[in-house]
């Protein structure tokens, strides 16, 4: 199986991780949670764990700020926030974190089943 595009649904603390880790991995991906301001909220996480990555590699002379800053953009650009499932008609896979209750799992799947291709 190829990947050519993620999606994670919840933008929490952990959605906006697992998107950071699958746009350094060089994939697009997007971030989907009910309301806009979650969604900043996991892309702003996404940010930070970007920011300490690189700042470590420039710290330890890996990188040059200017490599950095232009890899941080890069890996940052990959991740698409939304609201919706517009995005979703050609995932090729999906993460699920949402909070842990079993009624707003089931709406999820439910939700997904219908717009994604698979």
């Amino acid at each position: 199986m190829f990947v050519f595009k993620a999606a994670v649904v919840g933008a929490g603390t952990m959605g906006g991780q697992i998107a950071q880790t699958i746009a350094a991995a060089g994939f697009d991906v997007v971030l989907k949670d009910v309301k806009q301001e979650f969604v900043d909220a996991g892309l702003t996480e996404a940010r930070n764990v970007t920011a300490g990555q690189v700042g470590g590699l420039v710290k330890n002379e890996k990188l040059t700020q200017e490599q950095a800053d232009q890899q941080a953009e890069e890996i940052v650009g990959r991740i698409h926030g939304t609201t919706s499932y517009d995005g979703f008609g050609d995932v090729d896979f999906v993460i699920e974190a949402v909070p842990e209750k079993m009624e707003i799992k089931q709406a999820v799947f439910a939700e997904l089943d219908a717009v994604t291709p698979g």
